[in-house]
């Protein structure tokens, strides 16, 4: 396992400091904070050949632990397994002597957040290129390794070019239709996914699948997830995936107030708010039909697997949703 190592701790980064990884110089250029993790953008300086290292890219993020009484383990374990063309990948576990274990990505441009800021409304052949992508992720994760990622929300969606071009670029992004078309969508941030069961209705055995059920963002958690010993399940994530697809087509999410969303959802109240908001911006009924019922409030009546849900999503599921 290689080094990573700045000046005083990289916790203390500030944009503009280097940090070494290896025999690899990198400057800061951003930072993010969360509520439990720490993200830096990383650009390497040194372009020599020779010294270079052949498994990361040029500009690379990295991220820790806000406290160093939390732990990466658990999420890189989960991560370090994923494989898919619309999950961000992990590239490296680096040592810090002050600061623990360290992971390593490719740097991406932005993530989905931004674009939703920078346009009013996407288009549904548009918002339909997003959330396919994102579904395809999180299908394989738990079809594949049954892993719920239980945190899915634009910020954790990352956008990147689909053909990887070399220098950074100095024209501004411009989120035009021919962008979402030629972009590339990655489902990142498995810091509170858990491994569960495929059931909505089994209650807690064992202390520790009850950990992460009440972990999340609190707009795009299912009402399941608000009760406790509910387990969390596959209609959980798709409860958030659909949210983010209402997101994209009307502008925002299905609330009246931000004062009383845990209110709205465990009343149902937001549902109400969704139908009128999906008539009002003249969704195609089809496609209003499937994002209602992954929001469905009981887990019983709404899509709850991911190989029914993924049949809806899928393109040839796209051509009697758009006809």
């Amino acid at each position: 396992m290689r080094e990573i190592s700045t000046r005083g701790s990289l916790l203390d980064i500030q944009p503009g400091q280097d940090v070494y990884v290896g025999d690899d110089v990198y400057i800061v250029e951003e930072i993010h904070k969360g509520g439990m993790a720490l993200v830096a953008l990383l650009a390497r300086r040194n372009i020599n050949p020779e010294k270079l290292s052949y498994w990361l890219p040029r500009n690379i993020a990295i991220k820790l632990p806000l406290s160093r009484a939390d732990s990466l383990s658990s999420e890189l374990k989960k991560w370090s397994l994923m494989f898919h063309g619309n999950i961000a990948q992990l590239n490296e576990i680096l040592l810090s002597k002050k600061d623990g274990l360290v992971a390593v990505s490719e740097r991406r441009e932005g993530s989905l957040r931004e674009i939703i800021r920078s346009k009013v409304v996407f288009r549904e052949d548009e918002a339909y290129q997003v959330i396919r992508s994102c579904a395809e992720a999180l299908y394989y994760s738990y079809s594949t390794h049954s892993v719920l990622h239980l945190d899915v929300k634009p910020e954790n969606i990352l956008f990147g070019k689909r053909k990887f071009v070399s220098g950074a670029s100095t024209s501004p992004m411009i989120f035009n239709r021919s962008f979402i078309f030629a972009a590339s969508f990655l489902v990142t941030d498995w810091g509170i996914s858990s491994s569960k069961l495929n059931s909505s209705e089994s209650k807690y055995e064992d202390k520790w699948l009850e950990t992460n059920n009440n972990g999340g963002t609190i707009p795009y958690m299912a009402p399941e997830r608000y009760l406790k010993g509910w387990r969390s399940s596959p209609a959980s994530d798709i409860f958030s995936i659909a949210m983010m697809w209402l997101e994209l087509l009307c502008g925002r999410l299905p609330f009246n107030s931000a004062s009383d969303i845990p209110h709205q959802i465990l009343s149902g109240e937001y549902y109400s708010t969704a139908t009128d908001m999906l008539n009002k911006a003249s969704i195609r009924p089809k496609v209003q039909n499937v994002i209602l019922d992954f929001i469905t409030p009981n887990p019983n009546k709404r899509t709850h697997n991911w190989e029914q849900a993924i049949k809806k999503i899928r393109p040839s599921f796209l051509q009697s949703l758009f006809a």
